[in-house]
C-alpha cells in the first residue's frame, strides 16, 4: 500500500484552503487521491488533500470544505455511508 502523495504549487498553496474558487482544482486533487487509495475514507481524503496544502489539523473551518468537494464529483467515484 502506498498513499497519495502529492504536491500543490506554492502559488495555489498561498491561496485560502477554505476558499470557495478552490473548489475545481481541490476536485481534481480529490479524484487524484481517490484513484491511487479507493477505497478511502471521506477523512483520509480531507486529510490528504490539507497535508499537500501544508495544514497539520483539519480545524472545522476546513471540514465545511467537504460537502462542496464530494458533492459534485462525478459518478465515478461513489460515496456510501
Amino acid at each position: 500500500y502506498q498513499p497519495w502523495v502529492g504536491t500543490i504549487s506554492d502559488a495555489e498553496r498561498t491561496k485560502d484552503f477554505a476558499d470557495a474558487a478552490m473548489r475545481p482544482a481541490q476536485r481534481e486533487w480529490v479524484r487524484a487521491i481517490v484513484a491511487v487509495e479507493a477505497p478511502v475514507h471521506v477523512e483520509t481524503v480531507l486529510r490528504r488533500l490539507a497535508k499537500a496544502w501544508g495544514i497539520d489539523r483539519l480545524h472545522e473551518r476546513y471540514r465545511k470544505v467537504a460537502p462542496e468537494l464530494f458533492t459534485q464529483l462525478d459518478a465515478s467515484i461513489q460515496r456510501r455511508g
